[in-house]
């Protein structure tokens, strides 16, 4: 299940007769557009993953097992004022 920031929860694990299966993981969705943001397999945390269609960026954490993606903040330059 997918929340508006991105969450992901850790997929079900079932039984389906006597064959155990894993529910997909779902992709996360952009919180401007609603684009699917591509997780790579290996994402760590802290890693700055960007939505392909309006380009965003969501900072990667892990919480409770959990994959969560927040809106990356975005630094402003200091032009020495």
């Amino acid at each position: 299940m997918i929340d508006r920031v991105g969450s992901i929860n850790v997929p079900v694990k079932g039984v389906i007769g006597s064959t155990p299966m894993t529910a997909p993981e779902p992709k996360p969705r952009c919180t401007e557009c609603d684009a699917e943001i591509p997780m790579p397999n290996d994402v760590l945390p802290g890693e700055v993953l960007s939505c392909p269609d309006c380009g965003q960026e969501y900072e990667v954490g892990i919480i409770e097992g959990r994959v969560r993606l927040k809106p990356a903040e975005k630094l402003r330059e200091d032009w020495g004022e």
